[in-house]
């Protein structure tokens, strides 16, 4: 059951890079009729995506951490789980996970840097994506109980605290939107910071709640791992706040459609397009009304709820199928889900891979269909998922981050299996 386990989150981390490539070529908005109106790709992964894959962050950084944590909690008496990393190489102490950690963490921001000067069009997520795993060292030692309710309180009071912080940046430090950081922006560190935490797309002031989430929904995959109600449960707790969250705010909002429309700058028959994929919704952050939407990367509450909840489903919902493959079909079953699941353990690879792609053959894509340059990438990526599986290595990045990972934190490097 354990590799069931570790197969349906690498599932869940393949849909959520399909579903970013999506955002990433294809558009949110219709704008060939008189009314603008959402597409497809923004009902479905618009602010979706990146949220699961924060969320899935945070439980591949607890089943990473796992042996550590139980060690730590137990004394040294506990039993080790199953998990990715090979006994000789996953961290055994608190201090040796902290320095792998802390590695990966700033090899992933190298990377995000680096990235950020591909002319993509992409707001690239590396950056905070390593800022985040930085985060994680405080978190590593926490139980579940005080993961659960660090997490509440993240989701409750963040969107208080960015709400004021964004205003303050504004008025204070003059921050810009971007692509993504990029290396001449360590020059100019509060322009940087604040970009990273209050004004750019991915504001880490409220970003943890995902990380925490994930590391709690981790940390009980670990202490479960053949248990079939922990997926149902997450299914369940999953879908009640994604239609709690969605129901609250298309109901307030419905109620006070102009005053949002006229706070949000925007035509009363536009502005559904904009609260559901998230675009043209910039002037709304600066009002009260900003609190009830739900639209991608609002970073309110109710968006958290809702994103946070598409995030457990998904996870859910994937653990439940590759677990009935693993049962019904065995070795057939676990090879029908190499390409998700093997685009899933190199998802670093594959996501800077497209970045360079989108710009080193713009004019080739630009030549496309914006359907088609999205088929493309997701056939490059499900045949390299099958490929890595096949061979049982990582992908190049994936590789070269594990590989000083491990080394940081003093484990055995003797191993050359570089296991998927």
């Amino acid at each position: 059951m354990a590799t069931s386990r570790l197969t349906g989150v690498d599932v869940a981390r393949g849909l959520a890079l399909i579903g970013m490539f999506a955002t990433h070529v294809m558009p949110l908005v219709d704008m060939s009729g008189s009314e603008k109106t959402p597409t497809w790709v923004a009902y479905l992964f618009a602010g979706k995506s990146a949220a699961l894959f924060a969320t899935l962050a945070g439980v591949g950084l607890a089943l990473l951490t796992a042996r550590a944590w139980k060690a730590h909690n137990s004394k040294g008496a506990g039993r080790s789980s199953a998990t990715r990393t090979s006994a000789s190489t996953a961290p055994t102490s608190v201090g040796a996970a902290r320095k792998s950690i802390a590695v990966r963490a700033l090899s992933i921001m190298v990377l995000g840097f680096l990235a950020g000067e591909f002319s993509s069009g992409v707001a690239v997520i590396l950056v905070h994506y390593g800022v985040l795993f930085l985060m994680a060292l405080l978190l590593i030692q926490c139980s579940i109980k005080q993961l659960l309710w660090l997490g509440s309180g993240w989701l409750l009071f963040s969107p208080i605290a960015l709400f004021f912080a964004r205003a303050w940046a504004y008025d204070n430090v003059a921050p810009y939107r971007t692509s993504g950081p990029v290396l001449m922006d360590l020059l100019r560190p509060e322009t940087l910071l604040a970009d990273l935490f209050a004004t750019g797309y991915y504001p880490l002031i409220i970003w943890p709640t995902y990380l925490i989430a994930g590391l709690a929904v981790g940390r009980l995959l670990h202490e479960n791992p053949g248990s079939w109600r922990l997926p149902w449960r997450l299914v369940r707790v999953g879908f009640a706040m994604t239609f709690v969250a969605y129901l609250a705010s298309w109901t307030i909002v419905n109620r006070n459609w102009a005053h949002v429309a006229e706070a949000a700058e925007v035509r009363s028959q536009d502005l559904q397009s904009a609260l559901v994929s998230g675009q043209g919704l910039n002037s709304l952050e600066f009002t009260q009304w900003w609190f009830i939407s739900s639209a991608p990367h609002a970073g309110t509450q109710l968006d958290l709820l809702l994103t946070l909840g598409t995030s457990l489903l998904v996870l859910g919902l994937c653990l439940i199928l590759c677990r009935s493959l693993e049962t019904g079909l065995k070795q057939v079953g676990d090879a029908l889900l190499w390409p998700l699941a093997g685009a899933g353990t190199t998802t670093l690879t594959l996501y800077v891979g497209h970045i360079v792609a989108l710009d080193v053959f713009s004019t080739g894509f630009a030549s496309l269909e914006p359907i088609h340059r999205w088929i493309l990438l997701v056939v490059i990526a499900l045949l390299f998922g099958v490929f890595v599986k096949a061979k049982q290595v990582r992908g190049p990045l994936e590789w070269m981050i594990h590989s000083l990972a491990t080394l940081a934190s003093g484990q055995d490097t003797g191993s050359k299996t570089r296991r998927g």
